[in-house]
């Protein structure tokens, strides 16, 4: 990992600014806190923090990030700031939050939004959005239709979805509008 870490980062050092040094790496449920991947598998529970250190060595300038996705998920969120005290706690470099807002036109609410960007920035690190997109099926993101079937012809069903969609951007930035961050 240090090998690839260092080929990688160092090869574009000076040249990106910030890294995802390490990504989607907290289980979405259970009580486990990492997901089970081969680093996990090879490492142990310290390869996040080993991550960090490789990156900071090969580039010390640049600003390092942990990224992933559900961080307006209550319990996933939980496991995130348990992490990142974690890491910090431990001195290791990690400068940001990446979250990948995959959310849709009607859920999270602003209400929930903004408790999850709150809570994040009270980590003391700048939360980022790294992927943003706002899905306007019914059915949400797990849904494989645009189910728009009924009032295609009329356009009505458009409409109103495009309406929630725009509606939702607009609170995913007043949320971070509103946030005090480092």
């Amino acid at each position: 990992m240090r090998d690839h870490i260092h080929a990688v980062v160092g090869r574009s050092m000076g040249t990106i600014q910030a890294w995802d040094v390490v990504n989607e790496a907290i289980s979405d449920g259970g009580e486990e806190l990492h997901r089970n991947s081969l680093w996990w598998q090879i490492i142990g529970d310290h390869f996040i923090a080993k991550a960090f250190e490789y990156a900071h060595e090969a580039d010390p300038d640049a600003l390092l990030r942990y990224n992933d996705y559900g961080l307006e998920n209550p319990a996933k969120r939980a496991k995130i700031v348990k992490l990142i005290r974690s890491l910090q706690e431990q001195d290791v470099p990690v400068m940001a939050i990446g979250t990948q807002a995959h959310i849709s036109a009607t859920s999270p609410s602003y209400e929930e939004m903004d408790r999850s960007i709150t809570e994040m920035a009270a980590l003391g690190l700048p939360i980022h959005m790294t992927e943003l997109d706002v899905n306007t099926a019914e059915g949400g993101q797990q849904s494989g239709s645009a189910e728009l079937s009924d009032d295609v012809a009329s356009g009505d069903r458009i409409d109103a979805a495009m309406q929630r969609q725009a509606e939702q951007y607009a609170n995913v930035f007043r949320c971070f509008a509103s946030t005090k961050m480092p």
